[in-house]
């Protein structure tokens, strides 16, 4: 399943790609949050390949539902996805380039790491435990706010 919107050329090409196989793909070229709700956790795959992004509520979604994303380094995402490679507190997979290479390797790295059964459960773990909250941001401003005050 195909939602959202970009490029008119990807967009016709997701929307020929359905027409191809219907009841194997669907694509809807649309901001539609009431459909992203009903079926963010349908898919077993959960691809956010986005060249804007200014909040990452999609992927939060995602990791909720166990499905540890492959998302793009760009604003909400990248504040709030941690890559893989980063550690124990991992929730899923990031990319930097806006490129069919990048997004290739990210969806290639969570192959990888699916076919280990040991660290697929702790990122599944950690995107389920993750707060996604908006108290920890908040604190961090409030501190930031703090210190600016306190330079005077």
């Amino acid at each position: 399943m195909i939602l959202g919107s970009g490029q008119p050329g990807y967009e016709r090409a997701f929307c020929a790609l359905a027409e191809h196989h219907p009841g194997r793909v669907a694509a809807r070229i649309a901001f539609d949050e009431g459909l992203a709700h009903r079926y963010s956790p349908a898919p077993t795959r959960f691809i956010v390949p986005s060249r804007f992004e200014p909040c990452g509520l999609t992927h939060c979604m995602a990791c909720a539902t166990v499905r540890c994303p492959v998302v793009r380094r760009i604003g909400g995402l990248a504040d709030t996805v941690t890559d893989e490679g980063q550690g124990d507190a991992a929730t899923g997979f990031v990319f930097d380039a806006a490129s069919s290479a990048a997004l290739r390797r990210g969806t290639q790295a969570r192959l990888a790491v699916y076919a280990d059964r040991t660290r697929w459960q702790q990122l599944m773990r950690n995107g389920m435990t993750r707060p996604v909250s908006w108290l920890e941001p908040a604190r961090a401003y409030r501190d930031l706010y703090q210190q600016l005050l306190d330079a005077d």
